[in-house]
């Protein structure tokens, strides 16, 4: 009996040791999975624990297009009118096509069903999912450690300020900015032509993707990429068109939403943390178009600069250059949003991860935001001794971020002559020319 009763405690112990061995293999192989899996639910978890706040632009806006859509059904959704995309309109009208919950909300002269505020926010969570793992992929691809990669997916979904956007405030800058991320990842891939095409579908949805293309036009200019595939921007932004002309829309109705943006505002600052905050100047057409004109000029100065510079690009300059290029849109241009800075606040993780030395800057884009979203969200400035000025404070960390982000590219690696930087390009035609001929 006594033997019996071993065996079976032997037994016992050996499938008990094998089935630890067995699980934390299994930890230890997937270890960089399970943590993704995990933070990815937390951060689900806390965005959706505030989706049921909403701003008056989500409410005014896209709540109230929402309720347009229900009334004049889903074939007519490209007549509401909205300074937003036909391709956004066109996913908000597929949502109104879902079962809706029980319960309503009412605001001004139309209600709409609660379950309306989580299907459109889903829609930004699963984008934020989506621009973290694009951030995975970006560091693996520059050749970053599995671990480090990961901490960049990891942090983007952390980030309180990407968290407040898409949760509390419940605007689609996720959805261009991922886009953005994608066409930035796919020229590092070296696919140029289908870059400039998921480009051209990020301004499909917002205008805002402009503030990415400084930085293709300069790799173009450095024959780092293809002039053959600008015309993919083009063809991914009739793309986007596509949906509202099978509904019936008329050809040149989808690009109003166009014009509606570039003239919807006067304001040269609409509480963004820029150049504007600095200079008060009257509100009048002259000054506009003046604004834009000095914008664009400052964004060409500086492309001007880093091309004269003959800065030799790599995995750490491609990724400055991209960041600093883009940041100088919003911060130059006139009639920009508080939130305008989005993608900054996201691809500024990618360099600080790249340039290891510089983590701090993640934070004061982090507090630079919250100060500008913090009086649209709160309706008291940061500093209300300060008032509007509060704002200004922002628009300093901003200027200090990109004083450092052009200093590292001063400093960054350079040719010696023009004639150093033709014989690479002379290389690279060569080895284009050797695969062509195999």
């Amino acid at each position: 009996m006594k033997d019996k009763i071993k065996h079976i405690w032997n037994n016992c112990s050996y499938y008990y040791q094998k089935a630890g061995i067995i699980i934390s293999k299994f930890f230890y192989k997937h270890i960089h999975l399970l943590a993704a899996l995990l933070i990815t639910a937390l951060a689900l978890t806390i965005r959706y624990l505030f989706a049921e706040y909403q701003t008056n632009d989500f409410q005014g806006y896209i709540m109230n297009w929402m309720s347009q859509i229900k009334n004049i059904g889903f074939t007519s959704f490209y007549q509401v009118q909205s300074d937003y995309s036909p391709l956004y309109m066109f996913f908000i009208a597929l949502l109104t096509l879902l079962p809706t919950s029980a319960k309503t909300l009412t605001y001004g002269n139309f209600t709409y069903p609660i379950s309306w505020i989580y299907e459109v926010k889903t829609l930004y969570f699963i984008s934020d999912v989506l621009i973290a793992f694009i951030i995975y992929l970006i560091l693996r691809q520059l050749k970053l450690s599995r671990t480090v990669s990961l901490i960049g997916y990891l942090i983007m979904l952390l980030l309180p300020i990407q968290i407040i956007n898409s949760s509390v405030w419940g605007n689609c800058d996720t959805l261009y900015s991922f886009f953005c991320l994608t066409a930035l990842y796919l020229f590092l891939k070296k696919r140029d032509y289908l870059s400039l095409f998921v480009l051209g579908i990020g301004l499909g949805l917002k205008l805002q993707a402009t503030f990415v293309i400084p930085f293709f036009v300069l790799m173009i200019v450095k024959r780092k990429m293809k002039l053959s595939a600008i015309p993919f921007i083009f063809i991914g932004l009739f793309i986007t068109f596509i949906p509202s002309y099978i509904i019936g829309a008329p050809f040149s109705q989808p690009f109003t939403y166009i014009t509606n943006q570039l003239n919807g505002y006067k304001d040269l600052t609409l509480g963004c943390a820029n150049i504007w905050k600095f200079i008060n100047l009257p509100q009048i057409d002259i000054v506009n178009k003046a604004s834009t004109i000095f914008a664009l000029t400052m964004v060409g100065l500086f492309m001007a600069i880093i091309v004269l510079r003959k800065i030799k690009i790599n995995s750490l300059t491609i990724i400055n250059i991209f960041v600093f290029l883009t940041m100088l849109m919003p911060f130059f241009l006139p009639h920009m949003h508080e939130r305008y800075f989005y993608i900054i606040d996201v691809s500024i993780l990618i360099y600080c991860l790249v340039n290891k030395k510089q983590y701090y800057l993640i934070i004061l884009m982090q507090i630079s935001s919250a100060i500008a979203y913090y009086h649209y969200l709160s309706g008291h400035y940061f500093i209300d001794v300060f008032g509007e000025d509060s704002v200004t404070i922002a628009a300093l960390i901003n200027l200090f971020v990109l004083g450092m982000l052009f200093k590292n590219l001063l400093s960054a690696e350079r040719y010696t002559t023009f004639n150093e930087e033709i014989a690479e390009l002379d290389n690279d035609l060569n080895t284009l020319n050797e695969k062509h001929s195999k």
